[in-house]
């Protein structure tokens, strides 16, 4: 729904993560999210680039490095 209002996929993911630390979206979700942005982006000429795995999960994922509490 972020995306689709116009954030880029790593601010949507971002602002989610800053409103639920426990988001941790599992790889086969990124595949499914990855899938849609790419349509999405295709049928609406948007310039943002489409996170790779390793980024998502570094935001999806840093509710469990304690140096980030």
């Amino acid at each position: 729904i972020l995306v689709s209002r116009g954030l880029s996929p790593m601010a949507a993911l971002c602002l989610a993560k800053d409103r639920r630390q426990r988001l941790s979206p599992s790889p086969a979700q990124y595949e499914c999210w990855r899938a849609w942005l790419e349509k999405w982006r295709a049928a609406r000429s948007f310039g943002w680039d489409i996170p790779e795995f390793h980024a998502f999960a570094a935001v999806a994922d840093r509710h469990l490095d304690p140096s980030v509490r």
